[in-house]
């Protein structure tokens, strides 16, 4: 990540497309939204809170929230396999863990503790983080590093731990995350080699809240041969990736809506793209892809029929 001092842009300006001005101008927007004193309960609108507490009071009356607040502190372990057919020799067998949306909260620390469990011992190639670290929009963050921390200290990622910002990050969160080994991408790119294959593992900012992503920055630089897998918040750019040659794509931010009827799904997953790309894998063309339903939660700390989810994804040179 770089920072420059930049000139400052209006709110009808589209955003700069060098990606050390996009920093800059992703550090502007944190200040017309960030105040540190607020709760880690804060919204980001009004209309958000008021649905937030309409679905609370909702599962009050009907004596569900207590089940669903049970249902969203059992997090799991997913086993995902992707097969490629023409995967390079050196990646066959590749791990990767995913941890997406823990969304850490002061208020509730034993839901790391149950998450630093689960994971305790693994070992894997690469550990991915695609954002959203802490719980509330705005509110002090201090919190989520130790927890963090504790989550980590039991993993063995042999190939490091990368990660993204999501629609709930800050810019001043990224130094304390790097402190704990995390290595945050901020539109950039980093060649891994396994044996004499390449894995070029691009990381795009936000396109969400703050829309500032550049996949051409993440990605332009991936050798033709190299197996290109997008750490993203959300899975509003598969189509741009698609076209741009990516083979896997990882994301989350949709926490699967959290609440999931039978037969149905959930009724909004908040996500500006096509609902199939929205929840758990998925393909497109040549391009595959897993949407987490993350570990955590936001506005209503409930789950139902889309318990809390990590993934041990295996990649896998052969067909389905």
């Amino acid at each position: 990540m770089n920072s420059c001092k930049l000139a400052t842009w209006n709110d009808e300006d589209e955003p700069p497309r060098d990606p050390e001005a996009l920093w800059e101008y992703r550090k502007q927007l944190e200040k017309r939204w960030e105040y540190k004193d607020g709760s880690e309960h804060d919204f980001s609108n009004l209309r958000s809170a008021l649905t937030a507490k309409a679905i609370e009071y909702s599962l009050r009356l009907t004596g569900l929230y207590t089940r669903g607040f049970q249902n969203a502190t059992r997090p799991e372990l997913a086993d995902i396999a992707l097969y490629y057919p023409e995967l390079p020799m050196g990646l066959d067998g590749l791990q990767i863990l995913m941890l997406s949306d823990l969304h850490l909260s002061a208020n509730y620390p034993q839901f790391a503790e149950s998450v630093r469990t689960m994971v305790a011992g693994l070992k894997v190639d690469l550990c991915l983080m695609p954002g959203d670290y802490r719980f509330g929009h705005h509110g002090k963050e201090s919190h989520i590093y130790p927890q963090l921390e504790a989550i980590l200290s039991g993993i063995t990622a042999r190939r490091g731990v990368y990660g993204v910002l999501g629609n709930h990050d800050f810019s001043y969160m990224a130094p304390h995350l790097q402190a704990l080994g995390i290595h945050i991408l901020f539109n950039e790119g980093i060649a891994i080699l396994f044996g004499d294959d390449l894995l070029w593992l691009g990381g795009c900012d936000d396109p969400h809240r703050f829309k500032t992503d550049h996949l051409e920055a993440a990605l332009g630089k991936a050798p033709k041969d190299a197996f290109k897998t997008l750490l993203i918040h959300t899975p509003c750019r598969v189509e741009e990736a698609h076209a741009l040659g990516v083979d896997l794509y990882l994301c989350g931010h949709t926490h699967g809506g959290q609440i999931r009827f039978p037969g149905i799904g959930a009724l909004k997953m908040n996500a500006r793209c096509r609902r199939r790309f929205t929840y758990r894998q998925w393909r497109t063309g040549t391009m595959q892809g897993y949407t987490s339903p993350g570990l955590g939660t936001t506005d209503v700390p409930v789950r139902f029929l889309c318990p809390p989810e990590a993934q041990l994804i295996t990649i896998k040179r052969g067909n389905e």
